[in-house]
């Protein structure tokens, strides 16, 4: 039975896991979920909500701030048509971006791009009636390693244009004299969390435009700084908090600044000083047994790049960890491959994220995965659970079997007999022994070691003991009832043993805490099952067809009620050693541990 009852509970799991937002594509990946010890996240989209809005517009003459003074009571944008510097910035927010207008007037493409036209249109400025004055002709996109994307435009003068944006430390290295104004803007914007932009561009002489690295993207001009800020998701910081207790770190990997990290992870509770936080710039030139040291003490990653991201979670690894790591690009696929769980994001992430990853995030949320991380734990402790019970109810039938048969030479339970046991009062609890829902306080527990074995020599030796008291009650009824006759005794012992089960099943939903403690989560299936498996049960016993095919006979009502009493004995004697180990467990004080 243990297969079938394995195979239901993880599709029915991994069926819960998907209408809380996470696909599991490894089945595997369930019983790892439980063990995790380390989550390496990204910050956008995952901690943030990905709605980046622009909030800073500086030009090297002035500045404004877009949530205070930009928009009047309609949206709009104040004064920025009559600013020459402004509206020229906006110009090359429109210019220097992929983002596009669809028929319907949607604004699609990436966040930040997105955004950034969007407060062109709310300026009034016709974005695509700027595209057409300016025909892009050439353009290096923007990659991880340069941090920056160019395009080359031509006006409809003739005129060209070389317009760069990116991160400012980048940009800065191509403009021509003093850079400090736009530095210190950026710094300040990513002080306070907000994720900036460097804009430069020139005017390339001469009317053919022949490709001169060196002549076309040296010697360009700050044009401006824009600020956007993409809000995080509420619920984080306290997912944040839960995973903490339940010994899990979080990792903020990101390619941002350090000081737009180092913001945002002390916000969300992740870093508490400076020093656990650390750029990419920083772990280009340390050996592997640096960089495992560093990531014991570092919890947020600033400026990295996927081969850098790959390396922390090898890091990770080799310290011990059981990792978790997000990623939706196409370059996060080997960090997701490797890691233990590899997590794809369901909304921005590429096919390629998603073939590598274990598990999919239909809401791209990191909270999701801590509550994947719990109900991960759950199913492995109800594969516990299950386990024992199926086991100790086995091994009780040939407890009871083996010793009457050796004593008086008689059979007390038929083939028959076993298999109604097996098939009616075991599958049933079992399956719903595996959907109980997670411990309230599962999440207050360390996480249980990688390579841990369902069962260890502590709970085979529980099982054993288990399968001792189950067995007495049936022996037990047997013997009283042989005074009648074999068949009633026989009877007695599979009524006794077919109850005595089900209300194992009942004390199997905790190793430590009492049957009655409040703090065991209601479980409707198992009443369910326990009173269809008592219907079948009065059938077989107390109808013609069940005593012709199942081989029993009526009990007389004295009989009845003998075996019922009985067969709660295993389950006083449960509830007793379950008080021995843990003082006021009936109270629901008890402490769930590993028996």
């Amino acid at each position: 039975g243990i297969p079938a009852v394995v195979t239901t509970v993880l599709a029915i799991s991994v069926a819960s896991l998907a209408r809380n937002q996470a696909i599991i594509r490894k089945m595997e990946s369930v019983e790892t979920l439980g063990a995790a010890t380390c989550i390496l996240t990204d910050k956008t989209g995952t901690l943030t909500k990905n709605e980046m809005t622009v909030t800073d517009i500086y030009t090297p003459l002035r500045s404004i701030t877009v949530k205070e003074s930009v928009f009047d009571e309609d949206g709009n944008v104040v004064a920025v048509v009559e600013d020459t510097n402004i509206k020229w910035l906006l110009y090359c927010a429109i210019l220097c971006n992929d983002a596009r207008i669809t028929e319907e007037e949607k604004v699609i493409g990436d966040p930040t791009e997105t955004c950034l036209l969007g407060v062109a249109i709310k300026a009034g400025i016709d974005v695509e009636a700027v595209r057409k004055e300016y025909q892009r002709i050439h353009e290096i996109p923007f990659t991880s390693e340069t941090k920056r994307m160019i395009v080359v435009v031509r006006d409809t003068g003739g005129t060209t244009h070389v317009i760069t944006k990116g991160a400012a430390e980048s940009v800065a290295l191509l403009v021509d004299g003093d850079t400090a104004h736009g530095k210190s803007i950026a710094e300040m914007l990513s002080a306070n969390g907000t994720r900036n932009l460097m804009y430069a561009s020139k005017v390339v002489k001469g009317k053919q435009f022949l490709w001169n690295e060196n002549e076309v993207l040296q010697n360009q001009e700050y044009v401006g700084t824009i600020g956007c800020k993409d809000p995080l998701r509420p619920e984080v910081k306290d997912a944040v908090l839960l995973a903490s207790k339940a010994g899990i770190r979080t990792v903020m990997i990101t390619g941002d600044h350090k000081l737009i990290a180092q913001n945002i992870a002390t916000e969300l509770g992740i870093v508490k000083e400076s020093k656990e936080v650390m750029d990419g710039t920083d772990l280009a030139s340390v050996s592997d047994q640096e960089l495992d040291q560093y990531v014991k003490n570092v919890n947020a990653f600033s400026r990295v790049s996927p081969e850098q991201k790959l390396n922390i979670v090898q890091a990770a690894q080799r310290n011990g960890e059981v990792v978790i790591v997000t990623g939706d690009g196409v370059n996060d696929a080997p960090a997701i491959k490797t890691a233990d769980i590899g997590v794809a994001m369901g909304i921005t992430g590429t096919d390629v994220a998603k073939e590598a990853a274990d598990m999919v995030l239909r809401d791209d949320n990191y909270s999701t995965i801590v509550k994947a991380i719990e109900q991960g734990r759950g199913i492995f402790g109800n594969f516990i659970k299950f386990l024992k019970y199926q086991i100790s109810c086995n091994l009780s039938g040939v407890l009871i079997v083996l010793p009457i048969s050796v004593a008086t030479g008689t059979t007390p339970l038929f083939p028959v007999h076993i298999l109604l046991l097996n098939l009616i009062s075991e599958t049933g609890p079992s399956i719903a022994l595996g959907l109980e829902k997670p411990d309230r306080d599962i999440m207050n527990a360390k996480p249980r070691r990688k390579n841990e074995r369902l069962l260890h020599k502590k709970r085979w030796a529980r099982i054993i003991f288990e399968a001792i008291v189950l067995a007495g009650a049936g022996i037990l009824a047997y013997f009283i009832a042989y005074d009648n006759n074999p068949a009633t005794a026989t009877t007695a012992v599979l009524v006794t043993a077919f109850l005595s089960r089900l209300w194992h099943s009942f004390t199997s939903r905790s190793e430590n805490r009492s049957v009655f403690s409040s703090k065991i989560e209601r479980n409707n299936i198992m009443y369910y099952t326990v009173i269809g498996t008592l219907v079948i049960l009065l059938l077989a016993v107390y109808t013609s067809i069940g005593n012709e095919v199942i081989k029993t006979v009526a009990l007389p009502l004295e009989l009845l009620m003998m075996c019922t009493v009985v067969s709660l004995l295993p389950l006083g004697v449960m509830e007793v050693y379950k008080l021995i180990r843990s003082k006021n467990i009936f109270l629901g004080s008890g402490v769930e541990g590993n028996a």
